[in-house]
């Protein structure tokens, strides 16, 4: 009987666990600032001045994120239902609580934040992070962390 309760949580949470979406709105406030939604759309913590102070809040942008492919002319595969690890935020030299979308400017001028970022551990453990982050601004840019960001 163990047995067979011990195979049936191994099969089917699995599955439970890759059917959860990740929805923008829904997530804590500091699991926000790197996420992808269940759509591939890029989350974005947003704040709001009010008479009690600030509050902060997720939401859904429109920003797609894609990899990029390692083979030339193969289709691009898009991220979705990611949050991005506290550990990858802290390697990265980014922080959980980054209110709005990184800018190129912010990126350029940060030595701190670049040196990080192309680090060989964030780099090699932290993939979709440096998608999000970097790699959007490859495109538009041409930066990349050979070039030093």
């Amino acid at each position: 009987m163990a047995l067979a309760l011990f195979l049936f949580l191994a099969l089917a949470l699995p599955s439970a666990l890759d059917a959860a979406e990740v929805i923008c709105e829904n997530l804590p406030i500091n699991q926000c600032a790197f996420a992808v939604s269940s759509t591939s759309k890029r989350c974005v913590l947003e704040s709001m001045r009010q008479s009690g102070g600030t509050t902060y809040q997720c939401k859904t942008t429109d920003l797609e994120v894609e990899k990029v492919p390692k083979q030339f002319g193969a289709p691009m595969e898009k991220i979705s239902n990611h949050i991005e690890t506290e550990a990858c935020v802290r390697t990265c030299g980014l922080e959980d609580s980054t209110v709005g979308i990184l800018s190129y400017h912010s990126l350029m001028m940060d030595s701190k934040i670049k040196t990080k970022l192309c680090s060989p551990s964030c780099q090699e453990n932290c993939e979709n992070l440096c998608i999000i982050v970097v790699k959007s601004y490859e495109r538009y840019f041409d930066i990349t962390c050979s070039q030093e960001l």
